[in-house]
């Protein structure tokens, strides 16, 4: 039988895991913590580095949701820059 981590131990892991491993361990997590705004925010982060738009918004959402206070606003934000960019010198020739 395998130990449930915490989320602070999930976090020192995160770095020596691939995306996979990253993904379920998240995903594990929040199937037992599904109020954890920061599991919400990490998994947030995890398909955002994968370019997985979608699934990284929305997850930044369940997240501020939760907690208006967590930093998944400040990612969903920067993530919505990012996405709506548009470099008018590049399309406007």
């Amino acid at each position: 039988m395998v130990m449930a981590k915490t989320i602070e131990e999930i976090k020192n892991d995160l770095a020596s895991l691939s995306l996979d491993e990253a993904e379920a361990v998240l995903t594990a997590f929040l199937e037992e913590h599904p109020k954890s705004a920061e599991a919400h925010y990490l998994l947030g982060n995890l398909f955002r580095k994968q370019e997985i738009w979608d699934r990284a918004l929305n997850e930044y959402l369940v997240a501020m949701d939760i907690d208006p206070a967590s930093p998944a606003t400040a990612a969903y934000e920067m993530s919505q820059k990012i996405l709506n960019f548009y470099d008018h010198n590049r399309y406007n020739q």
